[in-house]
């Protein structure tokens, strides 16, 4: 079987050989047919004179790989992310301003039950002048000019007995004093509640996201068995079957990405309350929930306790 060039190659090699029979002494090859069953491979040899530095092909520069995260992931645990949170509440710092505010109304009152009030008031202004004086006073008022105007008020007051003012005072404001610890330790308890929630639902994600994992696999393994024994035959195994299958692998499918995106978005908001960034590299410690053992009180234990603390 003999194999022809195509008509390029034949031109090419025309044009190669013209070219050379210019520049050469050489005689043009010349082309001898070739026997029946060989294989015609056309080869040109060009002289080292007109041989030209094969082109430089720009390439563009390799890219740079992402340098890796040089910060090491710090594990907290649930009692030092309560307490970074405690610290970083900007709520806090404005009840606890409004505690330290009734403990001074409070230590006022103490001292007023013993200490003189001291009152003094300078008024002055422009007024109209008059003629006389306090004692000699005249009727006689210049409409026309005017002076300047200066009164000086003292008052100067020792408590001795007030019918149960000041005790009624110290008293108000002591109770001003535990209602506003009170609203502290409330909202340091929604501060708390909050970081456990978060924290607990990110450890509680990780964990149903490793069962999901071993579900999908599970699912993979049933479809792949089924289809196999349905495609030998076996009458046990109905496409409904393998449906079921199908249908059961994408639903837990479905909810891996959902599961991921709330972990995530749990993680930055637990990072937030802790007073980091969100991508600061803060992660939490325990990878599995432990039950804890907790030993109910009797009903009636709880609703003192609830009345006590109302």
């Amino acid at each position: 079987m003999v194999v022809r060039p195509e008509r390029w190659v034949w031109l090419l090699a025309a044009a190669l050989s013209i070219g050379l029979a210019g520049t050469s002494a050489a005689a043009p090859p010349v082309a001898t047919p070739a026997p029946k069953g060989a294989v015609v491979l056309a080869a040109t040899v060009v002289p080292k004179t007109l041989r030209k530095p094969a082109p430089k092909i720009a390439t563009a520069p390799a890219a740079k790989k992402p340098a890796k995260s040089t910060r090491q992931v710090e594990k907290l645990g649930l009692d030092q992310f309560i307490d970074r949170a405690l610290e970083a509440a900007p709520e806090l710092d404005v009840a606890r301003w409004a505690v330290e505010t009734r403990e001074a109304d409070l230590q006022q009152a103490r001292v007023s039950s013993f200490l003189p009030e001291f009152t003094a008031i300078n008024t002055f202004g422009v007024a109209r002048r008059a003629f006389g004086t306090v004692l000699d006073p005249q009727d006689t008022v210049d409409v026309d000019a005017y002076g300047p105007f200066n009164r000086v008020e003292v008052q100067f007051v020792q408590p001795l007995y007030t019918w149960g003012k000041i005790t009624s005072g110290i008293e108000a404001a002591t109770r001003a004093v535990a209602a506003q610890i009170a609203e502290h330790d409330g909202i340091a308890a929604v501060v708390v509640e909050q970081t456990k929630m978060l924290y607990y639902n990110i450890v509680l994600a990780r964990s149903v996201l490793g069962v999901l994992d071993e579900a999908e696999d599970g699912f993979s393994d049933a479809l792949e068995t089924a289809r196999e024994r349905r495609d030998e035959g076996d009458t046990e195994i109905t496409e409904l079957d393998i449906l079921y299958l199908r249908v059961g692998r994408s639903e837990v499918a479905n909810q891996i990405p959902k599961l991921i995106a709330g972990e995530k978005g749990a993680l930055e908001a637990l990072r937030v309350i802790a007073g980091a960034k969100p991508d600061s590299p803060i992660d939490v410690r325990d990878r599995r929930i432990e039950p804890e053992v907790v030993k109910l009180e009797p009903l009636e234990v709880y609703k003192s306790r609830l009345f006590q603390q109302s």
